[in-house]
């Protein structure tokens, strides 16, 4: 269970970092392209999305194709994702750092 749930945490993401930004809404095609999934698998991670709350899914006046953007509280657990990720590099770098100052202080007194 916990596995399906990383993978799901794993889709959503890749779904949410197409969808979020300056880019303009997808199509379902557009969006397996450029995640290069089958359609059916693009179809699936998509619904799930819709269903969560974190994608939004619209038509355009005059258009048969659906189009898909990230919705408010799917940025926002996107920011709040990146954020976490990136404190994370941030902390495993600065701990690096110390490890390097402390070595190679211990070295220059030997």
């Amino acid at each position: 269970m916990l596995l399906d749930a990383q993978s799901n945490a794993a889709e959503q993401g890749r779904l949410l970092w197409l969808l979020t930004g300056d880019g303009p809404p997808r199509t379902l095609k557009q969006i397996a392209c450029e995640l290069e999934l089958e359609q059916s698998t693009a179809n699936r991670q998509v619904n799930a999305a819709v269903r969560a709350g974190v994608v939004r899914r619209f038509r355009e006046s005059g258009s048969h194709a659906w189009l898909f953007e990230a919705s408010e509280d799917g940025a926002a657990l996107y920011e709040r994702s990146v954020g976490r990720h990136l404190d994370r590099v941030d902390d495993a770098l600065a701990e690096d750092a110390v490890a390097l100052v402390v070595g190679t202080a211990a070295r220059s007194k030997g």
